[in-house]
């Protein structure tokens, strides 16, 4: 975004696109920029830029900068067969071959970029920055260290708003990306520019319908299809939730805008109408904005006193890391201190498959269970599985885990989209009420948990739990092993016997039934 809000300077035409794209408007690009994210994504990172070679005149026109071309630098460039990749941040224009000196990094992010989007991007309305860069802690695990080598309090988060107001129009809430911002000297000062911007706890932000989009993008010119979807789809679901008069009243002009020979321009015509039909059912009132330190802070430095300057804000949730069970004391301590401060939507981070134990994640789960019961939170883990910065696939396997262990919590994690809930009741369900039902749960058989209610309810996780409670600890050692290998055979027989249950699917339960 920063990168096409400088070329936009220029009056370049700069197109964003997701992927591969076969049908860009031109047979030829000056420039073409490719961003690059995890080292895990190596091959698919040079397979894209190998797609992208042919949209340009010459290779030296393809740039390729981000994590991965910041911690791979040589290894992309020798493997996409490309020259320019550029590591770090982009502090000066000249490591895009420019001479005028300016620093892309400092730059508005170009906000317009994300109408040109068909997916629904869950930061849309936020404005998107920094407040510091770089972190002091240099975790063993972390790239942050290599990426941003020095912790610096950045310029005055204000005059980003200000300035993001100005050219794209005012955003509701803000996404910080700091990786460590309780480290900056400077917390007060960037806590009050945000109040001063109006991230305030009282309500202040008017909520714009989708029509007021629209029009103002008609009336600009831009690309406005998108926002005449959103109108629409606004106004049908107003429809379904109305009743009566009110009902009839939105599906009629609904029908009308359809059955016009220019739809657009006839929502155009008749916004005013438009804006009453829908005035009758929502009243515009003020809505809360909200500030989200996405990165997550350091437990360790959340005291009384930051606390105190942190609760000023509107944050939610508030992010906390909690790499480590040896982090636990840090960890509570700085949950119950935020809670004592008014915050009641907790969100963590739970690294696994580093230095840890399985045992330590539902432990750290079990953490969040008792602090939420203890003083009445909403809490949220997002556990992430680390992989080492210098590899390029995630099949790395820390020194106390095994493949079917990690295959199986990906499994449940895949059932609420990574993100687990604190409540006993799902944290039970899901990871067992102790640790021998948590190791039974990451022993059973792949679609048992996945689908855990239609085996529940067939029986035949009754059948697999009778057969696994038979075996000896040695046993149930050799079938997960077996599993981490691929075996699906086995000369013990009861062993033999249990791994017939693993090669059930759901597909074909569901076909056969």
């Amino acid at each position: 975004m920063k990168i096409s809000a400088y070329h936009k300077r220029k009056k370049d035409e700069v197109v964003f696109v997701k992927g591969e794209v076969r049908d860009l408007k031109y047979e030829f690009w000056d420039r073409i920029y490719i961003t690059t994210l995890f080292t895990f994504y190596f091959d698919l990172t040079v397979h894209t830029i190998r797609f992208y070679k042919k949209y340009v005149k010459k290779v030296s026109d393809i740039y390729v900068g981000g994590i991965l071309a910041s911690l791979m630098t040589e290894k992309l460039k020798e493997e996409a067969g490309i020259t320019n990749v550029i590591p770090g941040v982009l502090n000066n224009s000249s490591a895009l071959g420019y001479r005028d000196g300016v620093c892309i990094d400092s730059l508005t992010p170009d906000y317009s970029m994300l109408e040109q989007i068909s997916y629904s991007y869950m930061a849309s309305d936020c404005y998107l920055s920094y407040t510091t860069r770089g972190c002091p802690n240099r975790c063993s695990f972390c790239a942050v260290p290599r990426l941003e080598p020095s912790f610096v309090t950045t310029g005055d988060i204000a005059k980003h708003i200000q300035q993001a107001d100005r050219m794209y129009g005012t955003r509701r809430n803000i996404l910080l990306l700091d990786n460590n911002v309780l480290n900056s000297p400077d917390l007060e000062r960037i806590v009050n520019s945000l109040l001063d911007s109006g991230f305030t706890k009282e309500p202040t932000y008017y909520k714009k319908y989708p029509l007021d989009f629209f029009i103002e993008d008609y009336e600009k010119g831009k690309s406005w299809k998108r926002q005449f979807s959103y109108t629409m789809r606004s106004l049908e679901d107003l429809s379904i939730n109305s009743d009566g008069k009110n009902a009839f009243l939105i599906c009629d002009l609904i029908m009308r805008i359809k059955r016009s020979t220019d739809p657009c321009r006839y929502l155009y015509k008749h916004a005013d109408e438009v804006r009453k039909a829908v005035g009758i059912i929502e009243q515009s009132r003020p809505v809360k904005r909200y500030v989200d330190f996405n990165q997550g802070l350091d437990a360790a430095l959340l005291t009384n006193e930051r606390l105190d300057i942190l609760a000023r804000l509107p944050i939610n949730p508030l992010r906390i890391a909690f790499d480590s069970i040896n982090d636990t004391e840090d960890y509570s301590k700085a949950v119950k201190l935020a809670r004592k401060h008014g915050f009641k939507s907790i969100s963590n981070y739970l690294l696994y498959n580093y230095l840890d134990h399985p045992a330590d994640l539902w432990k750290r789960i079990n953490i969040n269970t008792n602090l939420r019961d203890e003083l009445n939170l909403s809490i949220f883990s997002f556990p992430m599985k680390y992989s080492p910065i210098s590899l390029t696939n995630r099949k790395y396997i820390g020194k106390h885990w095994n493949k079917k262990y990690l295959r199986a919590i990906n499994d449940v994690l895949l059932v609420k989209k990574g993100i687990v809930s604190s409540s006993r009741s799902f944290v039970e369900k899901a990871f067992g009420k102790n640790l021998d039902e948590f190791f039974k749960i990451l022993a059973m058989p792949q679609d048992f948990i996945i689908y855990r209610n239609y085996f529940e309810n067939n029986g035949m996780t009754t059948m697999w739990d009778d057969q696994y409670s038979s075996l000896t600890q040695s046993e149930r050692d050799e079938l997960v092993n077996g599993l981490s290998a691929g075996f699906r055979t086995s000369s013990n027989k009861k062993l033999k016997k249990i791994l017939e249950l693993y090669e059930i699917t759901y597909e074909e339960e569901i076909e056969q039934n």
